[in-house]
């Protein structure tokens, strides 16, 4: 399966999911290729070299910029899964890598600035489905303040449950020191301890790979 984790803006958590999803799909046992599509920030592959020197379950990583079309097509066979991390922006990347995904994740922030922006990103899926009609689109609340008492996370779900083209997931992922302490370890949060993050994770991938 090809997943793409993209979206308009940044800062939302498109690499970080990326890295913790790619993780879990490792430690299953799968054939992992991350595909780091926002070169000039490197988060993606520079995660994935510092995971080479530990004893964790390995992974491929590339980065490739431009169009990834071609390049996706070709490695849909070769391996469990490629996941594509294109950045938080409107890019040849972001638009190529759409046309060979089977699944999009748009993480966003329950935030108005980060729900509005899905009106622009609905349109570029529109123009997408033209070509790859199985695309999948998903939405995925992410950074959400774990505090039962902010309302946000229901609000940004009504606000983007009308949304055309995308699905709203049940998984939601929260604001965790964890996230941030395993992108410099080149780990994963649950590798880093964290159990709570771990059930999120696993709550993601069993929503989308199942």
């Amino acid at each position: 399966m090809i997943v793409l984790f993209g979206g308009q803006k940044g800062g939302s958590g498109k690499s970080t999911l990326a890295m913790n999803v790619g993780a879990l799909l490792a430690s299953q046992g799968k054939d992992v290729l991350m595909i780091d599509g926002n070169s000039t920030q490197g988060t993606l592959s520079n995660w994935a070299a510092r995971r080479e020197s530990t004893e964790l379950p390995q992974l491929t990583y590339v980065e490739k910029s431009g169009n990834l079309y071609k390049t996706l097509d070709s490695l849909r066979s070769k391996y469990d899964h490629v996941i594509v991390d294109t950045g938080g922006q409107d890019s040849k990347e972001f638009r190529t890598a759409m046309l060979a995904a089977d699944v999009m994740i748009s993480p966003i922030k329950p935030t108005q600035a980060d729900t509005e922006t899905l009106v622009y990103v609905s349109s570029l899926i529109e123009q997408a489905l033209e070509m790859n009609a199985e695309l999948k689109c998903y939405i995925v609340v992410s950074q959400a303040r774990p505090n039962p008492r902010i309302k946000a996370v229901e609000e940004t779900r009504t606000l983007v449950s009308s949304l055309e083209f995308f699905s709203l997931l049940d998984s939601v992922i929260y604001t965790r020191k964890s996230y941030e302490d395993a992108v410099a370890a080149g780990a994963s949060a649950a590798e880093m301890g964290d159990k709570k993050a771990a059930i999120e994770i696993e709550n993601l991938v069993n929503e989308v790979f199942s």
